[in-house]
């Protein structure tokens, strides 16, 4: 369940904002008939298994939406929306992306919420203007130092998973203001944590940690508000 909600601006702009040559639909064969047209498709709840490698015919995508469907994978052709922003694949079958999704460079916003990943797919780590990442109830196991890389990260949720360490490289995230580890294995966070004088919130409810190692958290970041 996502702590905050930012995502998909696009998606609620109305139609008429857009120039005449540019659309939002939901038909994947409208999409397909117009592709230089569409800038915002939303396929959610279609109960598609497979994505069409002709999605990569849509060159002016910024949103795609494929929430809610079977999906098991990924084409390699999606990473030719160069131009996507914001990639929604909450509750799919996923366990790993394309390795060329690094390509998507100005991917501001990916949603992977109910998906099976057992780590974050190394692909991720590329993305390097990347804002807000979801990854709540997968389960994944290990949080890598590459997580570090996400500078621009201002959201990151990773709630009921199996993390059972957090690295020291956390402290690297230096725009975070929401932080969501929510149902995890860990017992203690690093003390670089108080590198982020951005963040705002910090959510550690079921998580196993002491009464020594939560009076050490706060004092760690005293103006943020950590929820156990």
């Amino acid at each position: 369940m996502k702590h905050l909600v930012l995502f998909f601006k696009f998606l609620f702009i109305p139609v008429f904002f857009f120039s005449q040559s540019e659309e939002s639909c939901k038909s994947l064969v409208y999409a397909f008939n117009n592709p230089e047209k569409i800038i915002s498709l939303d396929l959610s709840n279609q109960n598609l298994d497979e994505l069409p490698k002709s999605i990569g015919n849509l060159v002016n995508l910024k949103v795609l939406v494929l929430e809610s469907n079977q999906l098991k994978s990924l084409p390699n052709s999606i990473c030719k929306l160069t131009q996507l922003e914001e990639l929604g694949l909450d509750g799919n079958q996923l366990s790993d992306l394309p390795p060329c999704l690094s390509q998507l460079t100005k991917l501001i916003y990916l949603g992977l919420d109910e998906n099976k990943f057992t780590k974050i797919p190394t692909s991720i780590f590329d993305l390097k203007n990347l804002e807000e990442l979801y990854l709540n109830e997968n389960q994944i196991t290990i949080l890598p130092e590459s997580i570090g890389n996400l500078e621009k990260l201002n959201t990151l949720e990773l709630a009921e998973n199996k993390i059972v360490s957090i690295p020291q490289s956390i402290g690297k995230l230096s725009n975070l203001e929401s932080l969501v580890l929510d149902g995890n294995k860990f017992k203690t966070i690093p003390e670089t944590i108080q590198k982020l004088s951005k963040l705002e919130n910090l959510f550690l409810s079921e998580v196993e940690m002491s009464t020594t190692e939560k009076t050490k958290l706060k004092k760690l970041l005293p103006k943020c508000d950590v929820e156990f």
